[in-house]
């Protein structure tokens, strides 16, 4: 998520930052997707009555937070473009006017 972290002002960054969210958001599916199938293996252990070790209920813990941590900080980048797109497409619009004038 480093890099979808800074927060541009002007329009050439904030283009750059759509592309990076884009391309987070397309791998935060994947990543999501890989905790999904060890919630699902921790699921059948427990329907089996299998006991897992205590770290290995640790480690999925802490990627249970980090997931959770993860969303949330994609959640911010996302609030943040959709609050600043109307602005930038008013930039945008500026400039292609003035460019045409």
């Amino acid at each position: 998520l480093a890099r979808v972290a800074p927060r541009p002002r002007h329009l050439g960054g904030f283009a750059a930052l759509l592309e990076r969210v884009e391309e987070e958001r397309a791998r935060a599916r994947a990543l999501f997707k890989h905790t999904q199938i060890v919630e699902q293996m921790y699921q059948l252990l427990h329907h089996f009555e299998v006991r897992a070790p205590a770290a290995d209920l640790v480690q999925v813990d802490e990627l249970r937070a980090a997931q959770a941590r993860y969303a949330e900080e994609l959640e911010a980048c996302q609030r943040f473009r959709d609050d600043r797109l109307p602005e930038m497409t008013r930039q945008l619009e500026r400039a292609a006017a003035d460019a045409r004038d």
